[in-house]
């Protein structure tokens, strides 16, 4: 199962289309926040994944989403997996000064990946001994500390349950 991971696009679109294009098929898209839209476009429309099949698609709601109705967070499984998906600017996550807060809040929901934004830094993290992956997919449109190239992530779920995650950069 591979899961594309996206976030912070502050409205542009385009660089979504891209990472969409690049990374098909996949199985689900995850979006952690920051739109500064309603996402229809990938939620309902013409987007498929392998044999037109619709992908499946989670959001979640950024600080900078004052226009949208999605969740503040969301839990999904996934080939037996949980995930806990966040923008993390949240005051009991507060991502930016350290992961810790996603770690706990995986814990208490019983998950074992966690994906999540806000920081525009794209990090692979593993936390209690390799149990929890931790995955920042960066921002698409406004990173930092990716010498100012737009970041995403997939995660990559093998038959044999084993996780796997990495960032890619988006080409201008």
């Amino acid at each position: 199962m591979k899961i594309l991971v996206v976030s912070d696009s502050h409205g542009k679109n385009s660089y979504i289309d891209q990472a969409v294009a690049r990374e098909s098929p996949f199985d689900i898209m995850a979006f952690c926040g920051d739109s500064e839209r309603r996402l229809d476009e990938y939620e309902f429309n013409s987007y498929y994944a392998g044999e037109g099949e619709r992908y499946g698609f989670y959001a979640v709601r950024g600080n900078c989403d004052f226009f949208v109705d999605y969740p503040e967070e969301v839990c999904f499984a996934a080939e037996g997996h949980k995930i806990f998906m966040i923008h993390g600017h949240q005051g009991h996550i507060r991502a930016k000064r350290s992961e810790e807060g996603l770690v706990k809040a995986a814990l208490e929901r019983d998950a074992d990946i966690v994906l999540y934004g806000h920081t525009h830094i794209a990090k692979i993290s593993r936390y209690e001994d390799g149990r929890i992956l931790v995955v920042n997919p960066g921002s698409l449109t406004y990173p930092r500390g990716n010498a100012g190239v737009g970041t995403y992530a997939t995660v990559e779920i093998g038959a044999d349950g084993k996780v796997e995650a990495e960032i890619h950069k988006i080409m201008g």
